[in-house]
């Protein structure tokens, strides 16, 4: 059976797509699906079955994003953060090294976050769109969608300086875990988001910054998915 030109798996099989542009791989022992960025992101029309695919897979699975990736097409990349969040089972974004600019913004649409601690992300404003002009319109749309995941993640100085001042903010593995503590996505087993958050929650309480109580209560579903 093909599903948007991928096979519809048995529990006993396994497939890999691969392009320029992305890689699926869907091993049967596996209890995620893989989507792996490790190229800049390209044209939108590059991204059709894979916009497809993140829509109405519907499988028993999770969907893990690997992120090596500097950037890219805010259209073709606002497109894809569109189909992550209408996704019918849950997301992971794993940092696999970079996730700069447009891999960033991917980072903060999944429902969950996977940062080693030698990995780098990286955010600042829109710097060109479909290879052209950046419009006012468009330079308010990228703002918007933009805010509406990074709030809680970066600090109102950080997206000061994004918007405001035309920088780059940098974030390391170590301190990007602890945000992602903060705004309820690290993924993990239970015990490693105990510990990990509990190290985050002093860390929080230095900075003078306030974690949501449900920090600390698990992240029921994003550690049950990989909690061996």
């Amino acid at each position: 059976l093909i599903f948007f030109g991928y096979p519809l798996l048995s529990k006993e099989q396994s497939y890999s797509v691969s392009n320029t542009y992305y890689s699926i791989v869907d091993q049967k022992d596996s209890k995620s699906i893989d989507i792996y960025f490790n190229d800049q992101i390209a044209n939108p029309s590059n991204y059709i079955e894979l916009l497809n695919f993140l829509r109405y897979y519907s499988g028993e699975k999770y969907i893990r994003i690997i992120l090596n990736t500097p950037g890219g097409d805010f259209f073709a990349g606002a497109q894809i953060i569109d189909a992550i969040k209408l996704a019918k089972v849950s997301t992971v974004a794993e940092v696999n090294i970079l996730a700069a600019s447009m891999g960033g913004m991917f980072l903060l649409s999944t429902n969950f976050m996977d940062i080693p601690e030698n990995s780098l992300i990286m955010f600042h404003t829109i710097s060109r769109a479909g290879g052209g002009e950046v419009l006012p319109y468009i330079k308010k749309l990228f703002q918007d969608v933009f805010l509406s995941m990074a709030k809680g993640f970066l600090t109102a100085e950080e997206i000061d300086a994004i918007f405001n001042k035309q920088g780059q903010v940098w974030i390391s593995g170590k301190e990007a875990i602890k945000r992602a503590c903060r705004v309820n996505k690290l993924f993990g087993t239970k015990e490693y988001v105990k510990v990990t958050c509990a190290k985050a929650k002093t860390w929080s309480e230095e900075q003078g910054l306030t974690l949501p109580a449900s920090s600390m209560a698990g992240i029921s579903q994003g550690v049950t998915i990989n909690d061996n």
